[in-house]
């Protein structure tokens, strides 16, 4: 009967952990990043992780160009330390492992759950903390949950002046604000 106990008890420390960062309970706490820091971080970065999906990817392709991620290393090094990241591990352990980033490495993260490691994260999604075991610690961040989209984020914090179509397009495609079911399957426009 322990082990039962004991795995009831470990379900509703989970189920609990869960349900927090899903509403993003705790995400006041990240430390949030001073503008020169970030561009520290961001510049000095040896690997950056994003999003697979449109919003992640358009995100670290502005780190790259506009924000110098990446740039010390040399252009057949510089992709293959790109990680792009899909949701499906359940573990910070199960994170850490799919990144295959050496310990010493420096990452940013951007538009994906952050990892202690971190240097920085860039997101705008509550779900942020969501491989963060309780006592962890915390990277400093770019973190505005009410930014329609991760390039919107960037383009702000930053002040880039990025063009107005390409974020209003991130914009619409990361929270779905399509005006017809005929725009989303329009291969005219390429957003």
């Amino acid at each position: 009967t322990g082990k039962v106990e004991e795995a009831e008890k470990r379900f509703s420390h989970f189920k609990r952990w869960y349900d927090l960062t899903q509403q993003g309970i705790g995400i006041e706490k990240l430390k949030k990043a001073e503008i020169s820091n970030a561009l520290n971080s961001i510049e000095n970065c040896e690997y950056l992780v994003a999003h697979t999906d449109l919003d992640g990817l358009m995100s670290a392709a502005i780190l790259i160009k506009n924000l110098s991620a990446l740039s010390k290393l040399d252009s057949k090094n510089k992709y293959r330390n790109l990680r792009l990241m899909n949701y499906g591990g359940n573990t910070l352990r199960d994170f850490t492992e799919q990144l295959e980033i050496p310990a010493e490495k420096s990452f940013v993260t951007v538009d994906f759950a952050t990892h202690p490691d971190s240097a920085l994260t860039i997101d705008h999604h509550a779900t942020s903390l969501s491989f963060i075991e309780l006592g962890a610690k915390l990277p400093p961040v770019v973190l505005d949950l009410t930014a329609p989209s991760c390039p919107h984020l960037i383009d702000q914090y930053f002040n880039l002046g990025l063009p107005k179509d390409l974020i209003s397009n991130c914009n619409k495609i990361d929270g779905a604000q399509y005006q017809n079911l005929n725009e989303t399957t329009d291969l005219s426009n390429p957003y």
